[in-house]
């Protein structure tokens, strides 16, 4: 893959690269780099989904100059993009791709990580074999997922609970959701009582299946500010940037911090949701 990559590179006009990525997640960060930087920028997007760079942030100049988006692809599905004829499109704008984590999630719900590492033919900007960095599901020694990573890189994370029995105090248990297959539903319990009668709970509703149960990930909940630290490791300085912070959006949670004393009674009884609506 790497010789491939290279020839596509030697066939590239290096003086008319455009910088691409799914249209969700980071794109409109990707957009305004580029053009900050004088790139142009391609923003990959599904049908629907395509408002927000086609019409909101598309790059125009009347009366004054505004946007950062140059261009759009829309496709039928974001997983499209790995149609042999989406490809040419792509290399024929001489296209460095940036991946982003909703490539990584619409994407897996078709192909596996090795057809997406062989379909993507235009180069990445990064890794393409980290991609499956992002997994959450597969756990243990060589698996590759994003405990293996800290735990390498010696970075402290959650302790973890091997099973719901084994919880001793408050856990924060992470199952994929039973209708949005590519979030998850999340819920605390701190004991393996509580937490079967929760899970009981959410099975009912149809939140989380059974087999989604089964390979949840269980963790301890650290109490603290919830802060997400962005990072970029720059080739050409060598060096370690903290870009800036971002903090993510709770389905409801932000509505139970800003109930009133006197409005608690009101609400004694609404199920906190940790569904992440945003960030």
């Amino acid at each position: 893959m790497t010789t491939q990559i290279g020839e596509v590179l030697r066939r590239y006009d290096t003086g008319a690269l455009t910088l691409c990525s799914i249209g969700s997640h980071s794109a409109l960060e990707v957009a305004y780099g580029a053009l900050r930087q004088g790139l142009r920028n391609l923003i990959v997007t599904a049908k629907g989904r395509e408002r927000t760079y086609a019409q909101h942030f598309i790059a125009h100049g009347d009366p004054v100059a505004r946007g950062c988006v140059d261009a759009i692809l829309e496709l039928p599905s974001f997983a499209d993009i790995l149609r042999d004829d989406v490809q040419e499109q792509l290399l024929q704008r001489n296209v460095i791709f940036v991946p982003n984590r909703s490539f990584e999630v619409y994407l897996r719900q078709k192909y596996t990580y090795g057809e997406i590492e062989k379909g993507m033919r235009v180069p990445f900007f990064g890794n393409r074999y980290l991609l499956k960095a992002e997994e959450r599901d597969a756990q243990g020694p060589g698996s590759g997922d994003q405990y293996a990573l800290l735990a390498a890189a010696g970075i402290r994370h959650p302790r973890p609970f091997p099973s719901p029995d084994a919880i001793d105090s408050l856990a924060m248990i992470k199952a994929p959701h039973a209708r949005v297959t590519f979030e998850r539903a999340f819920f605390l319990a701190s004991s393996p009582a509580e937490y079967r009668s929760t899970a009981d709970r959410l099975l009912r509703e149809g939140v989380v299946t059974e087999e989604g149960l089964a390979g949840a990930v269980i963790e301890e909940y650290a109490l603290g500010p919830s802060v997400n630290l962005n990072f970029f490791y720059s080739p050409m300085l060598g060096e370690l940037e903290l870009s800036g912070t971002d903090t993510r959006r709770q389905t409801n949670l932000e509505g139970f911090r800003n109930v009133p004393p006197s409005a608690f009674d009101a609400v004694r009884d609404v199920a906190m949701r940790l569904e992440e609506a945003g960030h």
